[in-house]
């Protein structure tokens, strides 16, 4: 019981960092057209994403 206040202060620390993280590594992968062409190997378009319809 003790060691949770500096688990929290730890977790509030580090969650803008990983979100920092997350999204530059994100954007690197859009960059690089990764989630294109995963888009393009499952099948989905991007109008249909757009749309907010689900693709079976």
């Amino acid at each position: 019981m003790a060691l949770l206040p500096m688990r929290v202060f730890k977790n509030l620390v580090m969650w803008p960092i990983n979100a920092f993280l997350f999204y530059s590594i994100a954007r690197a992968l859009e960059a690089a057209g990764v989630f294109r062409t995963l888009r393009e190997v499952i099948g989905i378009r991007e109008h249909t994403v757009a749309q907010g319809r689900r693709v079976e």
